[in-house]
């Protein structure tokens, strides 16, 4: 099962906000990302601390895809699922806040 979502911010701190809150929306929708909610908020962090700061008429944007595979039926209880594969591609940018179709 897979994902992806962007975010942005006026700062670091607002766009990892902003990520967190959205992959918290997948794992409402898809309970088995649970399993690599972790890892890709891991992976975002490790972005932005590669990044400098954006400056006034700057915002960052992380756009994020993520993957799991698994065995075993899904039902409520996703500790008894085994992950059998998984993958995460995060890209974090300073752009121009004037940049169409994105907004912080």
């Amino acid at each position: 099962m897979s994902y992806s979502f962007s975010a942005s911010g006026k700062s670091k701190a607002e766009a990892r906000e902003n990520a967190e809150a959205t992959i918290k929306k997948v794992v409402d929708g898809q309970p088995i990302h649970g399993a690599d909610q972790p890892l890709m908020m891991a992976g975002v962090d490790n972005a932005l601390n590669a990044l400098g700061d954006p400056k006034e008429d700057e915002i960052i944007n992380i756009s994020a895809y993520g993957s799991v595979g698994w065995e075993d039926a899904l039902g409520d209880d996703t500790d008894a699922v085994r992950i059998k594969q998984c993958d995460f591609t995060i890209r974090a940018s300073i752009i121009s806040e004037t940049t169409e179709g994105v907004k912080p």
